[in-house]
């Protein structure tokens, strides 16, 4: 679980305000 870079994984926040929907 990477919430503070990539969110190519898993459908995660992350503080780059992006989201893995």
């Amino acid at each position: 679980v990477r919430d503070w870079a990539v969110t190519s994984d898993i459908e995660v926040p992350t503080i780059n305000g992006t989201q893995a929907s």
